[in-house]
């Protein structure tokens, strides 16, 4: 895994009553975001929604990348998106002017592999706070991934946006239970009062005639 650029802020906890699946949507919509607006120098918002207003059908040719997280949490995520978007992607990454009449060549599966690679950096160290430790491992996929799915959702770019971004999410079973099983634990660390000291001890009335 690498990272680059800045870190985000971690989403705070129960952030509007969300559940943690899609917290965990949330890292990698603002990670997309902010390597977006590196590579096109414009503001790109990425939003996490149920379902697009229009989404478009799954197509055969579409492209499929599987997002292996380890550490704090655990589990298998895949992106689901198009083709047509996958070689837009590509060509502004690499820094190529968009053609949208190219084919889709290995090289630019490599560099929508690496555009993933740098998003996964970014979301990782806005999971830390909440999540631990986590690492992310990206690969391009070809047969749909065999695990059972548990949530899902997109990942959207505003209408404001340079073009046009629709990615779909999907978290593993096993992924959604760590997320959720990790969640409460790191909350009661968090809000847990720290022990209070021998001075203060020793300063209330209470404990001076409980130690008596």
């Amino acid at each position: 895994m690498s990272e680059t650029g800045p870190s985000l802020a971690a989403p705070p906890d129960n952030a509007g009553g969300r559940p943690p699946a899609w917290l965990y949507a949330q890292c990698w919509a603002d990670a997309m975001a902010e390597v977006l607006r590196k590579i096109v120098g414009a503001a790109f918002p990425v939003a996490v929604a149920e379902a697009p207003s229009q989404p478009g059908p799954p197509g055969a040719d579409d492209l499929l990348a599987t997002i292996a997280a380890a550490g704090g949490a655990r589990g298998e995520m895949s992106l689901r998106f198009s083709r047509a978007l996958g070689l837009h992607l590509a060509q502004v990454f690499v820094g190529e002017a968009p053609e949208a009449n190219l084919a889709f060549t290995a090289e630019h599966r490599e560099a929508v592999q690496e555009w993933l690679r740098q998003v996964a950096g970014l979301a990782a160290s806005a999971m830390k706070a909440r999540w631990g430790e986590v690492s992310l491992r990206v690969e391009m996929a070809e047969p749909p991934p065999s695990w059972a799915v548990a949530s899902r959702g997109w990942l959207l770019g505003s209408t404001s946006a340079p073009f046009a971004f629709q990615i779909e999410w999907q978290l593993s079973a096993a992924l959604q239970a760590c997320l959720v099983a990790v969640a409460p634990a790191v909350a009661d660390k968090q809000e847990r009062p720290m022990p209070s000291s021998p001075a203060d001890r020793a300063a209330d009335p209470l404990n001076l005639l409980l130690d008596v």
